[in-house]
């Protein structure tokens, strides 16, 4: 085993890295920087998020309402820089506490799933003035 000095100074090393062990969304980003876990959970997400369309059923007629219109996404920066802060945070104590949590456990992160929500209002009420019209 390392020496208690050493110990401590591999729990502040900062190798630029996600520390390892740490997933956002059940997908693996420890030790690899932070552009390639952006580009790797952007692929992932919200590649074809805009694709993908909420089908709202009313007196059988379909309304649709699509994600692009809402700015539907997963908010990959605010995890990523979450993920990236593990361990780096706090006094020398806290970042050794949080990398010795790491050898024998992992840390998932969820995003936080977001859109626009003036425009979520403007799409509900177009499809209620379509409803009421009917």
């Amino acid at each position: 085993g390392l020496s208690p000095g050493l110990t401590v100074l591999a729990a502040v090393f900062d190798d630029g890295n996600i520390m390892k062990r740490v997933y956002i969304n059940g997908v693996n980003v420890g030790g690899i920087s932070r552009n390639e876990a952006r580009t790797l959970l952007e692929v992932r997400f919200n590649k074809d998020i805009g694709k993908k369309k909420i089908n709202i059923v009313f007196n059988d007629k379909n309304y649709y309402i699509d994600y692009k219109s809402l700015n539907a996404h997963f908010d990959i920066d605010k995890a990523v820089d979450e993920a990236f802060s593990l361990g780096r945070e706090g006094n020398i104590f806290n970042k050794f506490a949080i990398k010795w949590k790491a050898k024998k456990s992992v840390f998932n992160i969820n995003m936080e799933f977001t859109t626009d929500s003036p425009k979520v209002e403007v799409e509900a009420k177009k499809i209620t003035k379509a409803i009421t019209k009917s």
